[in-house]
């Protein structure tokens, strides 16, 4: 990541900043998207052999704030919920469409 310097572990430097706060909800969810293996096999390693990356998010996921505030168990719950409306929503149209319906 270009925007991430070599020596410091934030976008800022060594303070939790902006850009963090920003996008802290899309690691978080990234990484909890992973954890359900909605995302496949090998993406975790994948994403932890991007050694800046892996630096900037894993003390992103280890702030006090961020850890506060992100329920992991019910946006768990909230992302599996989705997943399953969007392939149920997905099913019901393919098998429509199979039969013939408009959709």
């Amino acid at each position: 990541m270009p925007l991430l310097p070599e020596k410091s572990t934030f976008v800022i430097g060594d303070k939790f900043g902006l850009a963090e706060i920003l996008v802290a909800p899309f690691v978080l969810r990234l990484y909890l998207s992973v954890k359900l293996g909605l995302l496949g096999e090998g993406v975790e390693a994948k994403l932890a052999e991007i050694p800046k990356w892996n630096k900037w998010a894993r003390a992103v996921l280890a702030n006090e704030s961020v850890k506060a505030t992100f329920n992991y168990e019910t946006e768990a719950r909230k992302t599996l919920d989705r997943v399953k409306k969007v392939r149920e929503a997905n099913k019901l149209n393919t098998n429509g469409a199979a039969n013939g319906t408009k959709v």
